[in-house]
């Protein structure tokens, strides 16, 4: 039997996922601070290392969150790479997703257009006032 959407029949089983992107950190602020006479020694968040009120450091603002605090250049640039790098990443797999999902309204366009889909939803629609 031919069905009326046989052309439509290659899109079957074509998907995206739903992706729910959440930013999350608009209370965190990361600065360079370097202001020898108002600052204090400190030690770096990640390395333990001793920072001299002398020598300039990334300063991780963040409330409730276990990366604050105050790091050492070298320490610094690894973490701002690891963020980076974890940017990029998702904006790679949102940019795919997006186009994925504009294939999927393409297909929901053409399925609407097609000249049976008005009718066989009136049938349905007829069918459900029947039904009750």
């Amino acid at each position: 039997m031919i069905w009326e959407f046989w052309d439509l029949e290659e899109s079957n089983g074509k998907k995206a996922t739903a992706l729910d992107p959440v930013v999350n950190g608009q209370g965190r602020i990361v600065s360079y601070h370097n202001d020898p006479k108002n600052q204090r020694m400190c030690e770096c968040q990640k390395c333990g290392i001793t920072i001299p009120r002398e020598v300039p450091r990334l300063t991780l603002k963040a409330s409730y969150y276990y990366g604050s605090g105050n790091y050492c250049m070298t320490c610094a640039k690894d973490v701002l790479k690891e963020r980076v790098r974890v940017y990029q990443m998702t904006t790679k797999e949102l940019g795919e997703e997006q186009k994925k999902m504009e294939e999927l309204i393409d297909l929901t366009e053409k399925t609407e257009n097609h000249p049976w889909y008005a009718k066989k939803m009136a049938l349905g629609k007829m069918l459900q006032v029947i039904k009750e």
